[in-house]
Formats: C-alpha cells, sequence, structure tokens
C-alpha cells in the first residue's frame, strides 16, 4: 500500500497493488481509526490531511503490519512525518530545559554580507537560531525583516532551506525587497505572488528562478493549493510579517489557509510587535502555524481549558522559550519631542464655532434621551459611535459631516441632525477654512521651507484630498486605500501607487510632503530616514495605530542626534480634550506593555476609532462629563 500527497494536500491510500485487500472485508477496521472515503478513483481512499498526518502514519501502520501487509510512503509524505517528529523531539528537549534560549555556550558571529547587525539584533539571530520555527515579537521599529533575513541567510548556508516565502501586508513588499538589497548588496530574484490566475500561474511555474516570493494574506488563501504544491519542490522557509494577521480563534479563511499550508514549509517564522491585541486566545493560530504537531499548546480546546483553569501565567511560560523580544528600552532611540498647539475658541472661523456647538448641545441633549429609551445595546452603540464620529469631523473639518466616515466604521446617524446644522456645514468648505486646516498647512509650509520632510496624518479621507488641493503647489504625495497599493513592473504609464508615492516622497528634492491615512500607511512603512516630522490634523481614540503612526519616522537607524518632532493641533473642545487626555493615559500603560519582555497584550485593535468596541461606552460617559463642563451658562 502507498500513503501519498494529493496537489490539494489531502491523504490519499493507494491499494490498487494490493490484490488481497478487500474494502468489504477491511473497511471497518480502517474506519475505526480513520476518516476513511472512496475518492473517483478505484481503490483509492481519501485518509486524511496533513494536521493528523502523524495519527494517520501510525495508525495505518499498524494496522498494516496485523494484517500482513506493507505500508510504503512517498517522499512528501516522509518528509512532513519526519519534521513533525524531529519538532516533536525540539518541543520535548526545549519544554525541559524551559528556556530555547538559556545557553551558555553563543553562536559563531555572524553578519550579513552588506549590513553588519546591531547589538540586539546580533542577540535576536542567536535566539531564533536555536529555535526550529521562531517568532519574533520585538517592538515595531526594531528591525524584524533584518533579523529575518539573516535567519534566511543562517539557514541557507546551512543547507537548511534553498528559498524565502513571505507573506505579509501588501506595504510590506517594497520593504521587503529594499532590506533584502541593505542586507545582500543586491536586488533579489524575486516575485510578488498577484494579477490574474493566469500570471499567478505563470509564476509558480517559474519557482526555480526565484529566492524570494512576497504574497498578501488574501492571496495566500486564494493559492494554497498551488503554495503547498510548490513547498514539496523545494526547501522554503515561510516567513509571516504581521502575523496577527491569523491572530482568529476560531476560524477566519486567512488562519484556515495559512495553518494548512505551515506543514509543507521546511521551516517557519513569524513577525510581529502585537501578537495579542485582545488576550492569549490569539497567540493559538500564530504559535500552531509555528509547530505544526500541536505539540506546544494542544488543540484549540485543549489551549481554551488551559487558559482557564491554569490561568495565563501558566500559559506565558509555557510559550516563553519559543519566542524572542526585543523591548521598546532596549531600542536607546533618541528622544522624541510632542508639540502639542491648543487652539483656543477666539481663533476658531465663526461658523465652525457655531457648527461645533450646536451639534455639542444636540448631543448632550441626544445621550440623556437615548441614556432613558429601553433600546438593544447594538443600536445604542451604533448611535454613540456615529455620534463621536460627528464630533470628530467637526473639530477637524465640519465639512465631512455631510458625508459617512466609511474608514471609521461609520455607521449613518441614527438621530436626524437637524435642518440647522445641516445647513451650516452644507458647503462648508467653500465659506470658511476649517481652525485644524489652516494651522497644518501653516506648519507644512514652515517646515518644509525650512529643508524639512513632513508626513500629515489624518484619518478622514477628505481631510487628504482638501490638504492635496490646498498644498498643490508643493505636489503633496497621498497614501490612502483608494490608491493601488504597489505599481506593476512593466508600467510604461508611471500609474499613482501607494508604492511610488512612498518612494518618490523619500527619493524627491522637491516632493517633501506626504499626506497619508494611518490604516494604509502605519504598518511595514520606514519613513525614518527621510522625515523627521509628522503633523497630525486629527487623531482618533486607538492609541495602538496612533503609536504605529509615531513609529514611522522613530525606529532604529536614526542617527544619535536626529530630532524626531510630532505637532499636534488641539481644538479647545470636548471631543478633543477627551481624544488627548486618553491618548495620554493609554500611551503611557501600552509604552509599558512594549518595555515588558513578556508577550504584550491588548490595545491594538484594528478598528480605527476604538481599541475595542466597548470602549465607545466608557468614552460617551466622559463625552458627557466634559460636555456638561464646556455647556455651562456663560460658557
Amino acid at each position: 500500500m502507498i500513503l501519498y500527497l494529493s496537489d490539494d494536500g489531502h491523504l490519499i491510500l493507494n491499494t490498487t497493488q494490493e490484490a488481497s485487500f478487500d474494502l468489504e472485508k477491511n473497511v471497518f477496521d480502517l474506519k475505526m481509526g480513520l476518516d476513511l472515503t472512496e475518492s473517483t478513483e478505484p481503490g483509492k481512499y481519501y485518509v486524511g490531511n496533513v494536521e493528523n498526518i502523524i495519527s494517520v502514519v501510525e495508525y495505518i501502520g499498524n494496522w498494516c503490519r496485523n494484517n500482513g501487509y506493507k505500508l510504503e510512503l512517498t517522499i512528501p509524505v516522509k518528509t512532513i512525518t519526519d519534521r513533525i517528529r524531529e519538532e516533536r523531539k525540539l518541543l520535548s528537549k526545549l519544554t525541559l530545559k524551559q528556556r530555547a534560549h538559556t545557553n551558555n555556550g553563543r553562536t559563531k558571529p555572524f553578519n550579513l554580507p552588506i549590513r553588519k547587525l546591531l547589538l540586539h539584533q546580533e542577540k535576536g539571530l542567536e535566539s531564533v537560531a536555536r529555535m526550529l520555527n521562531p517568532a519574533d515579537f520585538s517592538v515595531p521599529g526594531s528591525g524584524k525583516t533584518t533579523v529575518a533575513l539573516a535567519f534566511f541567510e543562517f539557514l541557507k548556508k546551512n543547507n537548511i532551506i534553498e528559498k524565502l516565502f513571505v507573506v505579509g501586508p501588501l506595504s510590506s513588499f517594497a520593504p521587503w525587497e529594499e532590506e533584502f538589497e541593505l542586507c545582500f548588496g543586491r536586488k533579489p530574484n524575486s516575485a510578488r505572488l498577484k494579477g490574474d490566475p493566469m500570471q499567478r500561474a505563470k509564476i509558480f511555474s517559474r519557482m526555480s528562478q526565484y529566492e524570494l516570493i512576497l504574497c498578501s494574506y488574501h492571496m495566500a488563501h486564494q493559492e494554497e493549493d498551488s503554495i503547498k504544491k510548490s513547498f514539496l519542490n523545494y526547501k522554503w522557509l515561510l516567513v509571516l510579517d504581521e502575523a496577527h494577521n491569523i491572530k482568529r480563534y476560531m476560524g477566519g479563511a486567512w488562519s484556515e489557509s495559512l495553518l494548512g499550508i505551515a506543514p509543507f514549509a521546511t521551516r517557519r517564522m513569524i513577525l510581529t510587535g502585537t501578537p495579542a491585541p485582545h488576550g492569549l486566545l490569539d497567540v493559538w493560530t500564530q504559535f500552531s502555524f509555528l509547530w505544526v504537531s500541536r505539540g506546544l499548546l494542544g488543540t484549540r480546546y485543549e489551549f481554551e481549558t488551559d487558559l482557564e483553569t491554569k490561568g495565563e501565567k501558566y500559559l506565558r511560560d509555557k510559550i516563553s522559550p519559543f519566542f524572542y523580544r526585543v523591548t521598546k528600552s532596549d531600542l536607546n532611540l533618541p528622544p522624541y519631542e510632542v508639540k502639542p498647539v491648543i487652539l483656543k475658541k477666539h481663533q476658531w472661523p465663526p461658523i465652525q464655532k457655531k457648527i461645533i456647538r450646536l451639534l455639542e448641545l444636540q448631543t448632550m441633549h441626544h445621550i440623556r434621551r437615548v441614556g432613558l429609551e429601553k433600546k438593544d445595546l447594538a443600536t445604542v452603540r451604533r448611535w454613540r459611535r456615529a455620534r463621536i464620529i460627528r464630533l470628530l469631523q467637526a473639530s477637524s473639518n465640519p465639512a465631512l459631516i455631510e458625508g459617512r466616515s466609511l474608514e471609521l466604521g461609520d455607521p449613518g446617524d441614527i438621530i436626524d441632525l437637524g435642518s440647522n446644522l445641516l445647513n451650516l456645514v452644507r458647503n462648508y468648505n467653500e465659506k470658511e477654512k476649517p481652525a485644524k486646516i489652516d494651522w497644518c498647512e501653516r506648519t507644512a509650509r514652515t517646515l518644509v521651507s525650512r529643508g524639512r520632510k513632513v508626513v500629515i496624518w489624518t484619518w478622514f479621507v477628505n481631510n487628504i484630498r482638501l490638504l492635496k488641493e490646498l498644498l498643490s503647489d508643493l505636489e503633496p504625495l497621498v497614501v490612502f486605500g483608494e490608491i493601488k497599493p504597489y505599481e506593476e513592473p512593466e508600467d510604461t504609464k508611471k500609474e499613482e501607487s501607494r508604492e511610488r508615492n512612498i518612494r518618490e516622497f523619500k527619493l524627491s528634492g522637491t516632493k517633501n510632503i506626504l499626506i497619508a491615512n494611518p490604516s494604509a500607511c502605519a504598518e511595514s512603512i520606514s519613513l525614518h530616514k527621510e522625515c523627521h516630522d509628522a503633523i497630525y490634523v486629527e487623531r482618533t481614540f486607538n492609541c495602538g495605530q496612533f503609536l504605529q503612526s509615531m513609529d514611522r519616522i522613530h525606529r532604529v537607524g536614526l542617527p544619535p542626534k536626529t530630532k524626531t518632532t510630532y505637532h499636534i493641533p488641539i481644538m479647545d473642545c470636548a471631543i478633543d480634550r477627551l481624544v488627548d487626555g486618553r491618548l495620554h493615559s493609554r500611551q503611557k500603560v501600552l509604552y509599558e506593555l512594549l518595555s515588558d519582555n513578556a508577550i504584550p497584550i491588548g490595545g491594538w485593535g484594528e478598528d480605527g476609532l476604538f481599541e475595542e468596541e466597548e470602549d465607545v461606552d466608557k468614552i460617551i460617559g466622559e463625552l458627557r462629563k466634559e460636555l456638561a463642563n464646556d455647556l455651562k451658562p456663560g460658557v
């Protein structure tokens, strides 16, 4: 009998060479321990998948010995089986040692062909080199990509792997290619797995030519079967960049596809500074991707049971030998300066002042009314989210109130805004310039006149468009979701793309302003070598996303005396004071987490408005107090 893998990763038992095999006679015994299903070809049976390959091989092997048959494993099945057994042995060894990187010896001094590793990166390579499948949970801006490329070179020199396959956000493609060139002094023989099915098939047919493949999470899901097949032909290091993208504990297409692909890779590695945005449940998928035998955290059910019965400390201690982490304090970055500017009410243009006042009065009235009405929690939260967004819009640019801000998950306003308010915001930008927009424009012009490059952050897409128009004489570049993420290699028309705009901003001597939306530009982008000033038109309550945007210009590689400055205009109104106060307190908590050697938990939700949906209830309570003080007679 032969056990082999189909192209789509299923285990198939071929009994055609065993004339004495009788399905009717033997099927009961086989089905006792297997999920056995007949295939379309006579004598061939589906018996499982790679996730339970060891149990399938052992069960069929025992059955064959007991019934006088010989079981033959094809090379791919034997290779994956051997890898998982090797993994189990190492897990047992490391668990007994308690610390993967507690070792009196050191790896031989190692540097990349061109780039010299920094001290914390050398330590990182020493640590990950001792792990079969490492996790690097170092803080954003610490140089995780360089450590991963050093690990790739280390494995390649030891003939363990041949090629590198990176799954990450679209924004990570150019940085990986750039870092490769900086590390090795040459451009990689690389391909980006994108395009239509024919283009992607062409890439798979030429895998022998490439040493680096770049792939998005979405495309990894789309091409799961083709990736598995390719991994059987070469020895790959599979790296997940921003690995928290597969944190979903229960299901999720991306998570399930990467868990299915994982056993086919020779080695695996994950990179993320935010592995557990909502709690330790988030790490199960990531560590199960690394350790496909499930020998570390067990099944989903076993992991959840351990978490409930033994607590977080038990699981933290169990995981600690299997990740490396550089903390914020380890980086020794030069200090940065935050320059808040309070825009007092007398500095506001008259119509904006009326709009903010009217919206605050209306919001206070509605908070009291909605608080008394019996509505379901989802409806109340939907209304509260919309109201918070309306107040943020009014303080930033009242013209935004006319439309929904889909970038912040705006559900629309359940309660009518009223004709007076709508008349004031209609065609607002034709009547006057909002206070923050005016301040940001003037500040950007001043900084550029001093020879400095500036990144302007705004969460509202229509603010990007407005600022681009106001600063048109300075030819600002923009990055947000509607612009295609990357440029095509044979782009004769030089179409606009986020990748092209970021590169131009970094390299051009004349284009010194980048206007960006954090959701499109806060991950995997490095601007610190060229840009040392950031302006925030507005901020939201999502501190994790705010810190990620700050890290774009404050990260490893800064010269010692570089002055990094964040320019933040704050309207003297309830919503802006509340955002500023909450970000200050939350930032302190998150920096404490980032300076902890343990896995940082919390504060990194994807929502552009809040870190957690439940935050809306606390914010409304605090907003009510702020509004009550602002709306006192005579204020």
